[in-house]
């Protein structure tokens, strides 16, 4: 069959075969240079572009095996982070959470290793660390790993902290570190974590009121800081599940990074369009719509929901430290204005704000000049005695609330905003119940030697080989009964001795 061409082509017969078969290249030589020009590049991105989206992929399904000793194989914090995850609502099976742990150290491990390589160099924050001669990339994967490893270092410290045989408590409210709504504070040195985190497809910019003060960030709208989030539509993480909310911040000379998994974040129309190099983390129009207005209304739903467990947030003015702290402070400095004994130009108002911008430590600054100013006087009247009386008690109120939240992470030296949670990314790993009496096995709380069982008398290679085919057939089919998960880790435990 052939046909008589028009325009371009008016007076060319071009022929087409009858059969189904895909035809044949054409032949262009009768074409207009600037024609097969065109044609020839076209066809060259094309290419490009489909041997660029063939190029295979790295298989991670070795790098969610737990290896020896590593967080994912202690059953106590994974418990702890099951437990975490369905009181949030989060649809993870118990294999499914040691996977992403174990996946999710390797990766922090990876991150922190090509900083010390690259130490000396002028821009040590590279953003493709390797295990194993395999290229990590920043896809939504290996955020949700992060996001987990860091919850499981929160859950670690509440083991080590079980393992001394005492609670925490601040006021009449019993704290632990792994927590569902409050945010997550750990060190970043170069910003390395914050750097692979942001440099991936899914990382987009937004505002929020957290740590505003400390950010690296340049200011966004209406002088917030330019923060990052990362949506994970199908809500796989810890904590609320839905977004990660993070940001480089700057204490002193540490550099920190810092977590809070929301509900919902405010991605854009364009950033939920967004796929990483394994075709996940897009979002509908709707969907990115329905998290936008559920963050615009979370200050509504958030006073008539109240979220399971403890609140860590880095305020003071609301959550754990508002009666403990943040009360009584507001009705000490009213009591210091009524006697004349604020700094010069400061209000009631004013410290009401700077409160709620700066936390403990403007509480921490501000008593201190009270009490020197109340030394100062010449005349040491009953007010005043009231009221150094009351500066010293609130002292001591804070301090109290400090090594309560700090019991497990004051190590670090991480300046105290609030509640929230400091995490040590390599936390000390004890015992949470006392060994059986033998010569080879800590004691109760004693930190564990190198190459000592983490947990106790168990096989350790026995245990990791039940661990891994619980993984393998997760990768395999998805799904898992976890009563027979269950009954693998009591048969490792059993095994041991434990």
């Amino acid at each position: 069959m052939a046909f008589t061409g028009t325009g371009a082509l008016q007076g060319q017969r071009i022929s087409v075969p009858e059969s189904s078969a895909a035809p044949e290249p054409g032949d262009t030589t009768g074409l207009p240079p600037q024609v097969q020009h065109a044609l020839q590049q076209s066809e060259g991105e094309l290419n490009g572009q489909m041997n660029a989206q063939l190029q295979p992929l790295a298989d991670l399904s070795p790098l969610y095996i737990p290896a020896p000793q590593s967080l994912a194989t202690n059953p106590q914090v994974i418990a702890l982070l099951q437990a975490h995850a369905q009181a949030a609502g989060t649809c993870l099976s118990h294999p499914e959470i040691v996977a992403y742990v174990a996946l999710g150290e390797r990766v922090v491990r990876a991150i922190e290793a090509s900083v010390a390589e690259d130490a000396q160099t002028a821009t040590p924050t590279p953003t493709r660390p390797q295990v194993d001669g395999m290229e990590l990339t920043p896809n939504l994967e290996a955020m949700r790993a992060i996001a987990w490893y860091v919850v499981a270092c929160a859950a670690q410290q509440d083991v080590n902290q079980q393992a001394m045989g005492t609670t925490r408590k601040v006021g009449e409210q019993e704290i632990t570190d792994l927590t569902i709504s409050g945010s997550y504070l750990l060190k970043d040195p170069h910003n390395a974590l914050y750097h692979f985190m942001s440099s991936g497809p899914l990382a987009y910019s937004r505002i929020s009121t957290h740590f505003n003060e400390l950010s690296e960030g340049s200011p966004g709208y209406l002088g917030h800081a330019d923060q990052r989030g990362i949506e994970d539509y199908a809500r796989r993480l810890p904590g609320e599940n839905g977004t990660i909310l993070f940001d480089r911040l700057k204490d002193g000379e540490n550099k920190l990074i810092f977590f809070k998994f929301e509900y919902a974040g405010v991605p854009t129309l364009l950033s939920g369009q967004k796929v990483d190099d394994r075709g996940q983390g897009g979002g509908s129009y709707f969907e990115v719509l329905q998290r936008v207005w559920s963050h615009a209304t979370s200050f509504i739903s958030t006073s008539l929901v109240t979220t399971p467990g403890v609140e860590r947030k880095e305020h003071v003015y609301k959550g754990l430290l508002e009666s403990a702290v943040y009360r009584p402070f507001l009705a000490l400095v009213q009591m210091a204005a009524a006697l004349g004994r604020l700094e010069e130009g400061a209000t009631v108002g004013g410290h009401a704000t700077q409160s709620k911008n700066q936390g403990l430590p403007h509480l921490e600054r501000t008593l201190r000049q009270l009490e020197a100013n109340i030394k100062a006087q010449p005349e040491q009247t009953p007010e005043l005695a009231a009221l150094m009386a009351d500066v010293h008690a609130l002292r001591e109120t804070i301090q109290q609330a400090k090594d309560q939240l700090g019991a497990q992470s004051s190590h670090l030296g991480i300046t105290r905003r609030g509640g929230e949670t400091h995490v040590d990314l390599n936390p000390r790993r004890v015992l949470r119940e006392p060994a059986q009496e033998s010569s080879t096995q800590p004691g109760r709380g004693a930190a564990l030697a190198p190459g000592a069982g983490l947990f106790g008398a168990v096989d350790d290679e026995f245990d990791a080989e039940l661990i891994e085919a619980d993984i393998h057939e997760e990768l395999d089919t998805g799904t898992i009964d976890d009563e027979f998960d269950a009954e693998l880790i009591s048969a490792a435990k059993k095994d041991g001795g434990a």
